[in-house]
This record gives C-alpha cells, structure tokens and sequence, in this order.
C-alpha cells in the first residue's frame, strides 16, 4: 500500500511544478488545503485577481458568482 501512496505524491509534486514552478503556468500555490476549503474556487482571491487585471469589482463580482453557480450544479449539460 505505501508504494500506491508514494506514486501518487510523485504525480502530485509533477502537477505542482507544472503549474506553479517558474517554466510551468506561475500558478499561485496556496499549499495543502486538505481539509480546510471543499470548493472548486476562491472566490475572494479570484475577484481580486479579476480586479487587479481592470475588471470593475462589480463586474467581477458577478462573473465569479455565475462561475461558483455553474461549479455548483453538477447537472448542469447532462440534459
């Protein structure tokens, strides 16, 4: 069993660099969360990111709530 745990950290660490290391995406990492967030998005840290980007708070208020609102319905194109 250890060696199923090993491989998949071996994976996670390759997922990791190739998101957040600086040749990969320079995604911001925010560690484990394991436990913490059971969400697909921050909404907070995207708003701000949106806003830092010239998107008026309103508008990114509202683009990252249609986004949470389709995250969440997971029946949504099942149809």
């Amino acid at each position: 069993m250890p060696r199923i745990n090993e491989a998949e950290r071996k994976v996670q660490d390759r997922i990791l660099a190739l998101f957040h290391g600086k040749a990969g995406l320079n995604y911001t990492y925010y560690g484990d969360l394991h436990g913490q967030i059971n969400a697909n998005t921050m909404p907070d840290k995207l708003t701000a990111w949106l806003v830092g980007r010239g998107y008026s708070r309103m508008l990114a208020e509202k683009a990252v709530s249609l986004l949470a609102k389709t995250v969440g319905n997971s029946r949504q194109g099942r149809d």
